[in-house]
């Protein structure tokens, strides 16, 4: 399913509803005989590591997947660099990346596939 990067500050949310609920009008239509993958895609660490920050964007996220009947949500975050063996990822980024899938599975429909990475 078609999604933009969500961009730091917020301004792509708009267009990506408005992309869920137009693919989700396309599936509704269809023979429902493959699935969608609604792609997550992050841009900046904040989004994430940060509860404030990251909070309208996991909203965005639950809200897009129901809109589109979606049945997996892929989650990528671009500005990780994971092969650098980085104290930061280890100490901040990669348990914000658990804490994130964690609330993720908490919110989505039972059933929804959460895929991670690349990282």
């Amino acid at each position: 399913m078609p999604q933009l990067p969500m961009v730091k500050d917020g301004s792509r949310r708009k267009t990506n509803r408005c992309l869920a609920d137009l693919s989700g009008d396309w599936y509704r239509d269809r023979i429902p005989s493959s699935q969608l993958i609604l792609p997550a895609i992050f841009t900046h660490q904040d989004q994430i590591n940060l509860k404030t920050k990251a909070a309208p964007f996991v909203r965005s996220l639950i809200t897009n997947c129901r809109r589109s009947l979606t049945h997996g949500l892929w989650v990528v975050d671009t500005s990780l660099d994971d092969q650098s063996g980085s104290p930061t990822n280890q100490k901040k980024r990669f348990p914000g990346l658990v804490k994130l899938h964690q609330e993720l599975r908490a919110q989505l429909t039972p059933g929804t596939q959460v895929i991670a990475g690349p990282y």
